[in-house]
């Protein structure tokens, strides 16, 4: 089963890495027709579903995995992020304080597994408790997750939009740009084109409001 688990993660790195997220999809849906009960099938294709821009069936993959295998801590981890991004900020710090609260039962051979699961969960959080209203809070969510794991360009983008939405231009610009620089894990597609056009839009705003 190890190996199994192993292949499947290796299948859906490499589609992930190649932005060929529709492949993904496609495979894992072939694969849990055959195998209705495996979890970890689901929350690799919810991640799929994710980086296409599927956000509810991406949600409702993760909720599958978790009526399976309700500790399932990567399915909650990811359905709190996407969560955050629908806009559900309650459910997403559920789903990410569970996370958090119930990391350390979970041995890996990977010494850095842990400190990308916390990242990940904090970006999370930080991304709902800014639309909560909760400005300060979402910062120290932010710089938790970048001190963790510097090379997720995902932090940046979200933290680009709290940015902006504050009305905090250069920065939002900065963490935009920084964003399609980082790769660990990269951007998806959709949010590389929209962080592209932000740059560009928003350069000449910083530049009027500096003069």
């Amino acid at each position: 089963m190890a190996t199994l688990n192993w292949l499947l993660e290796l299948l859906a790195w490499t589609w992930t890495a190649t932005d060929q997220h529709r492949h993904k999809t496609e495979f894992f849906s072939q694969y849990l027709s055959r195998y209705p009960k495996d979890v970890r099938a689901y929350t690799l294709r919810a991640g799929a579903l994710w980086y296409s821009g599927e956000l509810e069936q991406a949600v409702d993959d993760y909720s599958t995995a978790l009526k399976l295998a309700s500790n399932e801590i990567l399915a909650r981890l990811g359905r709190g992020q996407v969560y955050a991004e629908c806009g559900e900020y309650s459910r997403a710090i559920d789903d990410l304080d569970f996370v958090q609260e119930n990391l350390d039962q979970y041995a890996t051979a990977d010494p850095s597994w842990k400190a990308q699961v916390q990242a990940f969960s904090s970006n999370g959080r930080a991304l709902a408790h800014a639309g909560l209203g909760d400005f300060e809070h979402a910062m120290a969510e932010f710089d938790q997750s970048i001190s963790l794991w510097p090379d997720n360009a995902w932090v940046y983008f979200n933290r680009a939009t709290v940015y902006e939405k504050k009305g905090y231009l250069e920065k939002a610009v900065a963490d935009y740009t920084l964003s399609l620089q980082r790769n660990l894990p990269k951007l998806n597609v959709l949010k590389k084109k929209y962080a592209e056009v932000k740059v560009k839009t928003l350069i000449p705003q910083v530049g009027h409001s500096s003069t």
